[in-house]
């Protein structure tokens, strides 16, 4: 859980800088970049980094899942995650352009983050216990032998 945690954070703090960044200087970098005319596309730029900031919290999710084997949890999760962004995209594109597009995005990074947390609390936990508990009938722990 430490581990999940610190994980969580630091991929979550590393991304606010870059999204900070994205906030403040996107405009002059898009302009720097790619030049004049597609400065106008810098509240896109604010949305897609506002969707990687929004996957970040589901980073301890993803491992204590993988951790405890329950990896088609994430399968099942990242097929949602993928239709309801086919959806999102074919819906709000043709009615807002890419900025639908980018929102699009976000409904779909969140849909990734629910189901990825739901998973998580619902399976993670459980699996690590019994596998903790396995560990203990054997006469040692995860973290090595069981002394007494």
């Amino acid at each position: 859980r430490r581990v999940q945690r610190k994980l969580t954070a630091a991929g979550f703090i590393s991304v606010v800088v870059v999204t900070i960044a994205v906030f403040l200087f996107g405009h002059q970098l898009i302009t720097l970049l790619y030049g004049t005319q597609f400065a106008k596309y810098a509240g896109i730029a604010d949305i897609v980094s506002i969707a990687m900031l929004a996957n970040t919290v589901s980073l301890g999710g993803i491992i204590s899942l993988k951790a405890t084997r329950n990896t088609r949890a994430l399968f099942h999760v990242a097929l949602i995650a993928l239709l309801i962004s086919i959806i999102a995209v074919s819906v709000l594109e043709p009615l807002f352009g890419i900025k639908g597009a980018a929102v699009a995005m976000l409904i779909g990074n969140g849909a990734s983050v629910l189901g990825v947390l739901t998973s998580h609390w619902r399976h993670s936990r459980k699996s690590a216990e019994q596998q903790f508990d396995a560990g203990r009938v054997r006469g040692r722990t995860a973290d090595g032998p069981l002394i007494n």
